[in-house]
């Protein structure tokens, strides 16, 4: 290991590709990641399928200015209309997400709608993912939503969520809510995996569970299942919280993260307070614990999205 990798190992040596991914150097990411390979038992292997998937599809694409905060990297022979008619579709799928947020639309969001040949089963995020990039966060859509407007809302709406979410909590925010409140605005409540929650015959997770749920296997078909699931019981949440308040709230919720003087900061840290539990109860006066148990209960009498 050390005389391919030098002394730090191979570790160290994916540090760097993945520092070029994350700077969206897509073609420095991917030498580097092909000269590593799966890795050891196999352990870069979902990093190296992102990397060649969002190479392969920059290799091929052309970048177009929809706004000023907005960008559109898209091959345009793969589209089924012009590049202009989905910029429009883009940008306003981010419009209602800003407007059920109260979010204002700044910071800079590359949209790729990645290459059909990435869209295989062993991409990984293939249904579309968010990234906290530089200097932009990138959001990547599989080429069949493209062509199914409904999809596209979807999954626009909710991958752009994940970037409202992160923007205004200041990246505090935790895995399951973010989830939560990305399932609110987008939709995609699943009727009988809600019923297997309420009855029972689905586990509810608490809330270190469910954000570990999201880091499963997805290729592994019972795994995939149980990521779902995690889903769905974050669809709960957020929609119980939706109902007490109206999807509105979401958006205060994610601003509680950030809105604090810098001494309630410091008190915060002090007393150990969690950021979550501070910004639930602000805005809904209850803490993660609570939600959890009450969202259940409120999921067994019949609540719904």
């Amino acid at each position: 290991m050390t005389g391919r990798y030098g002394a730090a190992g191979e570790a160290s040596a994916w540090n760097v590709a993945f520092e070029h991914y994350y700077w969206d150097r897509l073609e420095q990411a991917y030498r580097t990641a092909s000269e590593l390979g799966a890795g050891a038992a196999g352990s870069g292997l979902v990093g190296f399928r992102m990397i060649e998937g969002e190479w392969f599809t920059r290799k091929h694409s052309t970048m177009h200015e929809a706004e000023e905060w907005l960008t559109i990297e898209a091959i345009s022979d793969q589209l089924p209309e012009s590049v202009e008619r989905l910029q429009q579709r883009i940008v306003e799928s981010c419009d209602r997400v800003a407007a059920k947020l109260g979010f204002d639309h700044g910071p800079d969001t590359l949209v790729t709608v990645m290459a059909s040949e990435a869209n295989v089963p062993w991409m990984p995020g293939r249904n579309g993912y968010c990234t906290d990039k530089y200097p932009y966060e990138k959001i990547c859509i599989p080429s069949s939503a493209a062509h199914d407007h409904d999809d596209l809302d979807h999954v626009i709406q909710h991958e752009y969520a994940h970037v409202v979410n992160l923007n205004l909590s200041n990246g505090l925010c935790p895995l399951w809510l973010d989830e939560a409140v990305a399932m609110v605005v987008g939709g995609g409540a699943d009727r009988r995996a809600w019923s297997a929650l309420a009855t029972g015959r689905a586990e509810w997770l608490a809330p270190g569970m469910l954000g570990r749920s999201f880091l499963r296997d997805r290729e592994d078909d019972r795994e995939r299942d149980l990521v779902w699931l995690g889903y769905q019981q974050s669809a709960v949440l957020g929609f119980y919280l939706a109902d007490l308040k109206g999807q509105d709230s979401l958006g205060e919720l994610m601003r509680g993260y950030s809105n604090n003087t810098m001494l309630a900061d410091f008190i915060m840290r002090i007393r150990g307070d969690a950021p979550t539990d501070e910004a639930l109860n602000e805005v809904f006066g209850l803490g993660t614990e609570e939600l959890f148990e009450r969202a259940q209960v409120w999921l067994r009498q019949g609540g719904h999205a």
